[in-house]
């Protein structure tokens, strides 16, 4: 009987979920919109995207192939330095994808990343977002 490689691929999934690897926390959120009395939109108001919201994930470091020049930006107030992460997500998210014309932020434990991109797997088993963070 040739079950496909499906079941293996869940199996995977159901292991890495068991033994705790994805012990952090995701929560997507979006501008809600608002503006302040000038009209400007309030960049500072940000809301939960629903089904989006406390999602086991995993953060990784993505590492780039040469040094990026631009990731170093002096300040008065000293300097800020860009970093890149990769999120796996427990899931297919479909809903995470950035096309959509949304501007997505993610909370993992209570830390803002912006979300750059968003893929899937071919298998449709987990949701994978490069993201960033800016830190001084």
């Amino acid at each position: 009987m040739n079950q496909g490689l499906q079941y293996e691929i869940a199996a995977v999934m159901q292991e890495v979920a068991r033994t705790g690897l994805q012990a952090s926390s995701a929560t997507f959120q979006t501008l809600s919109n608002t503006v302040d009395a000038l009209g400007q939109a309030d960049m500072s108001d940000w809301v939960n995207v629903a089904g989006l919201t406390n999602i086991p994930c995993q953060l990784a470091v993505a590492s780039d192939f040469r040094p990026d020049q631009s990731a170093t930006l002096r300040q008065p107030e000293g300097f800020e330095i860009l970093g890149r992460r990769i999120l796996e997500l427990n899931a297919y998210y479909s809903t995470a994808d950035i096309r959509t014309g949304r501007d997505f932020s993610v909370l993992v434990d209570g830390f803002r990343y912006e979300v750059m991109a968003v893929e899937s797997d071919s298998e449709k088993q987990v949701t994978r977002c490069a993201v960033r963070f800016w830190t001084r």
